[in-house]
C-alpha cells in the first residue's frame, strides 16, 4: 500500500506547494490500520502518505521531508528500528528533525529505552483508536513547534 501524489506540473507551483504541505508518512504494513491513521491525520491538515515496507519508507522521507513520522515495529522487510537509524543517516544534515511517534503492540521498557535512544517522540500501543492517534499527535506537533526557535 502506497500513498502517491501527483506533482504539480510547472516549478513555480511545486515549489510553493512544498513549503505549504505538512506531511505525516505513516510506515505500518497493516493496511486498516494505514487507513485510519491516514484519515485521522487528515483531520489534522496533515497529508498522510503510507509505505508499508521500510526501503520504500526511506526513499519516501528523503523525497517528502515529512513533519511527522508513525512508525510500525514489525515492519516485512527490517525493523522499525533499523528504518530511524537508516532515516538519522540518510540526511542527518536535513532541518528539521520530524517528529517520531513508534507504532507498537509492545509498550514494554526494552522498546521505550530503544526509542529514547533514538529521540522517539511518543509511543502507541496497538490497537489504535483515532481519538489516541489525534491526542498525541497534536502533542506532539505542538511540543516540536513550542521547541522550534
Amino acid at each position: 500500500m502506497s500513498g502517491n501524489t501527483n506533482p504539480p506540473t510547472n516549478a513555480s507551483a511545486a515549489d510553493s506547494d512544498s513549503s505549504k504541505r505538512r506531511v505525516a508518512l505513516i510506515i505500518e504494513d497493516n493496511e486498516d490500520q494505514g487507513e485510519i491513521m491516514s484519515a485521522t491525520l487528515r483531520r489534522l491538515d496533515l497529508e498522510p502518505i503510507v509505505e508499508a515496507r521500510g526501503q520504500d519508507a526511506i526513499a519516501k522521507y528523503n523525497e517528502l521531508h515529512p513533519v511527522l513520522i508513525m512508525l510500525d515495529i514489525n515492519l516485512p522487510d527490517m525493523s522499525g528500528w533499523e528504518v530511524l537509524d537508516a532515516l538519522k543517516e540518510s540526511n542527518p544534515d536535513a532541518p528539521p528533525r520530524p517528529a517520531v511517534i513508534v507504532l507498537t503492540a509492545f509498550g514494554d521498557q526494552k522498546n521505550r529505552l530503544a526509542g529514547k535512544i533514538r529521540g522517539v517522540d511518543e509511543y502507541l500501543v496497538k490497537p489504535l483508536l483515532p481519538d489516541q492517534i489525534l491526542n498525541i499527535v497534536r502533542k506532539v506537533l505542538v511540543d516540536r513547534e513550542n521547541d522550534t526557535p
